[in-house]
């Protein structure tokens, strides 16, 4: 399953801030379908952002560096792997199956 933060953009149900990262609504929503936090991956492009969000909720990390010039966060999430590009992470996954 894949949600993205677009996913809650537009609710006029849920306030500003829990459309907003990192409110950990998209992922009551993300865990409330899938309801096991092991099955569950995060990715993001913000490590202080969405590695704290993911932290918070017991989900694995996975940081996209979309900016090769980004410097690497002095603390993240336990077993972060980072990325720089899709095809990157597409072998890791698959090395790891």
């Amino acid at each position: 399953m894949i949600i993205s933060d677009d996913f809650v953009r537009g609710r006029s149900d849920l306030s500003v801030e829990d459309r907003s990262k990192p409110s950990g609504m998209l992922m009551k929503i993300a865990l409330e379908n899938s309801g096991d936090t092991t099955a569950e991956v995060y990715i993001g492009d913000d490590p202080v952002k969405d590695g704290k969000l993911a932290e918070n909720y017991g989900v694995l990390f996975w940081w996209f560096i979309s900016d090769i010039e980004t410097p690497r966060a002095q603390v993240l999430p336990k077993d972060t792997l980072a990325f720089t590009n899709w095809h990157m992470l597409i072998k890791k996954i698959n090395k790891s199956s």
